[in-house]
């Protein structure tokens, strides 16, 4: 993406036995992501997209396999739903990467980065 991350996160992709995906994602993927403390029938699922980086904390190119765990950094899709979630990203703040209703993966927020919303 073309901005700023908003925050960035450390995951965990759950394995198959884990009822995980059965094959890794590559960069450019869009899974959602739900709050841990928020149930996703009543409070949905949000348009926060990852883009995942390597050992030395760049985004990875498009298509490259992605890791199992590492880290990545965030995107609030819908610029203008930043007020919605300032208040609720900081540093220890739990989440999921989601495939429709399913989590496919575990993370925790390790930095936020810019929760600002953009000038119009």
């Amino acid at each position: 993406m073309d901005r700023t991350p908003n925050f960035r996160i450390r995951y965990r992709f759950y394995s198959p036995s884990e009822s995980g995906r059965s094959s890794p994602p590559k960069q450019g993927y869009r899974s959602d992501w739900s709050y841990e403390s928020e149930n996703i029938d009543t409070d949905g699922i949000y348009m926060i997209w990852p883009r995942f980086l390597n050992e030395s904390g760049k985004e990875i190119a498009q298509g490259s396999d992605i890791q199992a765990e590492g880290e990545a950094n965030m995107y609030i899709v819908m610029e203008e739903m930043i007020p919605q979630h300032a208040p609720k990203l900081s540093v220890g703040v739990r989440g999921f990467l989601m495939e429709g209703g399913w989590r496919v993966a575990e993370a925790t927020v390790i930095e936020v980065l810019s929760l600002a919303q953009p000038k119009t």
